[in-house]
C-alpha cells in the first residue's frame, strides 16, 4: 500500500513545494485537521490508504516539516502562509494531518475537511506521557527543542503539566473555531471516543464525508487492523499507550480536573463532552 513511500521518502512534498507536482484526479482533495494526541498517525493512515483506493495523493506536510527546516504551517499566520499556499489544491491530494487551524488555504470551501477532536482533557494526559516518555526526537535545528519539551515535562508532576499546558490547548480549539468552521460549515467531525467506542460506524461515516468508496474487502482488513492494534493494556513507553476515553478521571486530582472544565468550557459544550 505505502509504495510511494519507498520511491523517495518525500517526494511528493518536495515535488508540491517547487511548484512541479501535478495528479490528474478530479476528486476534491481531502484536508486532515486534528489535535496532537487525537489518533493523529492512526487517521492519517487510514485516510492515506483509503485516498490512495480513490486515487489521491499522499502529501505529508506536517511529517516533511518534522524532518527538515521548513517550519510547521499551523505555526505559521497568513502573512507566513502565503509562501505555501500554492501547495494546497483542492483536488487530487490527501493533506494529513495538521495538529492546528492553517490560516490562508486558497478556496478552503471545495475541500473535503475533517477534524478529529478527542476531549481536551484526555489530550492534555496523554500528551504529557508522549512528551516525556514516547515522542520521537526530530534530527537537525528541532531536535533540542523537543529535547527541551521532555526535560521540562519530566521536571513536572502530571497535574502541573495539564495545567500549564491547558491554555495553549484552548488556543487551538479557539483557532478552529474562528477559521474554520465560518468557512466550512460542513466540516466532518470525527470525535475520537466514537473511533473507540464504534470503530465501524464512525469508519463508514467517515469515508462518506470525504467522498470516497472503498470495496467491502478492503472495509473488512480495515476493521481487523483497527481490532489488533488496541491496546490491552497501560504502556508509557508506547506511541499507542492506552487511549480509553475519560482516562482524566483516573489520572488528575478533582481540583485540577474542575479548573480544566473551567477553562474549556466553550469546547466541551461545542463537542458534546461531559463537563
Amino acid at each position: 500500500m505505502f509504495s510511494w513511500f519507498f520511491k523517495d521518502k518525500f517526494w511528493v512534498e518536495k515535488a508540491l513545494l517547487a511548484g512541479r507536482h501535478r495528479t490528474y484526479s478530479q476528486r476534491p482533495s481531502v484536508l486532515h485537521f486534528s489535535f496532537n494526541k487525537a489518533a493523529t498517525q492512526t487517521v492519517k493512515k487510514l485516510l492515506i490508504e483509503c485516498g490512495q483506493q480513490n486515487g489521491l495523493t499522499p502529501a505529508l506536510l506536517h511529517d516533511y516539516a518534522f524532518h527538515h527546516s521548513m517550519p510547521f504551517l499551523d505555526h505559521l499566520d497568513s502573512e507566513g502562509m502565503k509562501k505555501y499556499a500554492h501547495i494546497f489544491n483542492s483536488h487530487g491530494y490527501v493533506y494529513s494531518v495538521f495538529g492546528g487551524m492553517i490560516e490562508g488555504i486558497p478556496s478552503l470551501e471545495k475541500f473535503k475537511v475533517v477534524l478529529v477532536v478527542r476531549d481536551p482533557r484526555d489530550i492534555l494526559v496523554s500528551d504529557y506521557y508522549s512528551i516525556a516518555y514516547s515522542h520521537a526526537i526530530p534530527d537537525g535545528e528541532k531536535k533540542e527543542v523537543y529535547l527541551s519539551k521532555r526535560a521540562a515535562a519530566l521536571a513536572t508532576t502530571l497535574d502541573e503539566y495539564v495545567l500549564r499546558s491547558a491554555p495553549k490547548l484552548q488556543l487551538v480549539f479557539e483557532k478552529y473555531a474562528m477559521h474554520l468552521f465560518p468557512v466550512c460549515p460542513g466540516v466532518h467531525v470525527a470525535r475520537y471516543e466514537d473511533m473507540v467506542e464504534n470503530f465501524p460506524e464512525w469508519l463508514d461515516s467517515l469515508v462518506s464525508a470525504c467522498g470516497m468508496e472503498i470495496s467491502k474487502s478492503f472495509r473488512q482488513d480495515l476493521l481487523a487492523n483497527h481490532e489488533a492494534r488496541r491496546p490491552k493494556g497501560e504502556n508509557i513507553q508506547k506511541h499507542l499507550r492506552k487511549g480509553m476515553p475519560g482516562e482524566y478521571r483516573e489520572k488528575l486530582r478533582s481540583e485540577t480536573i474542575e479548573q480544566l472544565n473551567k477553562t474549556f468550557k466553550e469546547s466541551l459544550t461545542r463537542f458534546n463532552y461531559r463537563n
